[in-house]
């Protein structure tokens, strides 16, 4: 069960991007079949996005510290995951895309946590080697 606990995002990501890349073929193969029959049509497949955004929640999941905050993630995480694997059995309207703009939208914050946190190590470094220096 540790195994499982530390590395639980981890495996999240992994079975997300094992989907996405299931999904991708699948769009791939749509595509072909479109312009097989020739149909005018843009369609762009947001797949990889949500799997980046997933896995920058998830590296900011297996940096922080507190442990409340860490479950609250992983709960999120699980939440996105299995949203984006039932979106298509959910009768509701546009559910696909609120799933995939949740998980972006919580990526770009994951994002900017992650650039908070390297400023703050960084000040630390340095405040540390002033304070070396000095004595």
């Amino acid at each position: 069960m540790r195994f499982v606990n530390k590395y639980y995002s981890i495996l999240l990501s992994t079975i997300l991007i094992i989907t996405t890349i299931f999904e991708y073929w699948d769009f791939k193969h749509f595509i072909a079949q479109i312009e097989v029959e020739s149909i005018l049509a843009e369609y762009m497949f947001n797949g990889w996005i949500v799997a980046l955004s997933f896995l920058l929640i998830a590296l900011y999941e297996f940096i922080i510290k507190n442990k409340p905050f860490k479950i609250f993630i992983r709960i999120f995480l699980t939440l996105i995951l299995i949203g984006k694997l039932n979106c298509n059995n959910i009768p509701v309207t546009d559910f696909c895309s609120g799933v995939e703009n949740t998980a972006i939208f919580s990526g770009v914050i994951a994002v900017i946590l992650l650039i908070i946190l390297g400023l703050q190590k960084i000040y630390l470094i340095t405040i540390n080697k002033n304070r070396n220096a000095s004595c």
